[in-house]
């Protein structure tokens, strides 16, 4: 019948297992019967795609019996051939339409779980990124990747959401971001790479560039902006500048220093000479006159000899020459220091709090220069700050791993935290102009951290600042 192979199958159980091997595609049951009732919703249950039509006597209830049973269609029994074969045309086109329907779905399924798994990698790829990403409306961040959280010093990435992302930018550059930002929205362009500055939840300055662009985000447009922050390669390009400056500096000083060489040998041996020679002339001159050319030949010599230490100071910071090392008491170089210092602390009130402390291997000179700087620094500090008192503070101990760790604090200002981490470098000062070079705290690392030690800073605004040395013990042999 229309091109179909006929088989008829008497037991329920038998037609069940057939329909399991040969997936007929219609099934005929005569539900007038009980036994093939209870079979139909087995069937419609376990059709394998085929279509179950329902053959129903003139009895009540058969029909109500194929509808709750599930069946596809139903037919009268004593259906003519013609309408038997017009039934099963409609059904075949059913049955394509239905087919081509599960065929479509099955296509919309795939699609939807490519997508869902190309967004999942999307995800993946936008988490491992190390670049900081985040995406945004209407100026509110909507979602940050674990690069963006670490950039900006936030403890996860969901912390992120939900803020001001002109939080995240220098007030200088909030009109240029701004402006990219509505451009993006309103043309759909992409922003170009772009270089900005930036600032992290504890206040420090980033530099980084963005590329910004519009997206779908949750059905609405938003803008996701992808950066990279610069800071640490501006940073080496910052030291490596530095570093030629140093060069070139050490070369002019190593010059300087030895042209002065020669001429401050013959000025002091002759300003020598003459002080010897003075007395002799107590005959010849009033006694008042005589007291004064002493006292000017005296300031004389004493002028040169500063000289020659300032000339040697810069021979040894453009060539920090190996020195020999020796056991240093560094108690009694504290003492020395604040002898020499006390010149620059006059009006400070020094409170000193030495305990036992190792001896340390290194230069006691080199040593005293870095508490010399401290304590300028710090009488510096106190004396531009007008509260009152003027204190610092000389502490000494030695610590749990047996190191030597020294401080000096002061009652000033404080140092804004943007600046405490870069107060090391070579030629940076926060003191007014002709105040400082900036080069005493870099020599004074170099110093610690060539013996072994390290030196850091401490600071708070309106309470002040503290400098740690600390110093390894010097080996027991």
């Amino acid at each position: 019948m229309r091109g179909h192979r006929l088989s008829i199958v008497r037991e329920p159980d038998l037609a069940r297992d057939l329909q399991q091997r040969e997936r007929f595609p219609l099934l005929f049951v005569d539900v007038s019967a009980a036994p093939e009732r209870a079979a139909l919703a087995t069937l419609a249950r376990d059709a394998q795609g085929g279509a179950v039509v329902a053959l129903v006597g003139d009895e009540p209830g058969n029909l109500g019996v194929a509808v709750s049973a599930g069946a596809t269609d139903w037919l009268a029994l004593s259906a003519s051939r013609e309408m038997l074969e017009s039934r099963i045309a409609l059904l075949e086109r059913a049955a394509e339409h239905q087919a081509d329907t599960a065929c479509l779905r099955e296509q919309l399924g795939t699609a939807e779980r490519e997508r869902a798994r190309l967004d999942d990698d999307l995800h993946t790829l936008l988490a491992a990124s190390p670049d900081p990403i985040a995406v945004h409306r209407d100026g509110r961040i909507l979602y940050a990747n674990p690069g963006a959280a670490q950039s900006f010093g936030f403890s996860s990435a969901e912390s992120m959401i939900g803020s001001d992302i002109f939080d995240l930018i220098h007030p200088d550059d909030h009109k240029t971001v701004r402006a990219r930002v509505a451009h993006v929205l309103r043309t759909g362009e992409p922003a170009p790479l772009r270089e900005e500055r930036y600032l992290r939840r504890d206040g420090a300055v980033l530099v980084g560039e963005a590329y910004s662009f519009r997206i779908q985000f949750g059905h609405e447009p938003a803008v996701i902006t992808v950066g990279r922050d610069l800071t640490e390669p501006r940073q080496l390009q910052t030291q490596l500048l530095h570093s030629e400056r140093l060069a070139k500096i050490g070369s002019m000083t190593a010059a300087i220093a030895h042209e002065l060489k020669n001429p401050l040998t013959y000025v002091i041996c002759n300003l020598a000479s003459l002080c010897r020679k003075l007395p002799s002339l107590a005959d010849t001159l009033p006694s008042e006159v005589l007291h004064g050319l002493e006292d000017r030949v005296d300031a004389a010599l004493e002028g040169v000899e500063r000289l020659r230490a300032i000339a040697q100071d810069l021979s040894q910071f453009a060539r920090m020459r190996d020195e020999e090392l020796a056991l240093v008491d560094l108690g009694h170089m504290l003492e020395g220091v604040l002898r020499m210092a006390a010149p620059d602390l006059h009006g400070v009130v020094v409170h000193t709090s030495v305990l036992e402390l190792p001896k340390v291997l290194g230069s006691e000179v080199r040593l005293a220069q870095v508490f010399l700087n401290l304590l300028g620094n710090a009488s510096y500090a106190v004396h531009e700050s007008p509260r009152e008192p003027r204190t610092i503070w000389v502490r000494g101990k030695t610590d749990d791993a047996g190191f030597a760790v020294l401080e000096v604090s002061d009652t000033g200002d404080g140092i804004p935290q943007a600046a405490l981490a870069q107060i090391f470098e070579p030629f940076y000062t926060t003191k007014a102009a002709g105040s400082g070079t900036g080069l005493g705290l870099s020599v004074a690392r170099t110093i610690v951290t060539r013996l072994g030690g390290e030196i850091c800073a401490e600071s708070e605004l309106g309470v002040g600042s503290t400098f740690r040395v600390r110093l390894p013990p010097a080996p027991p042999a």
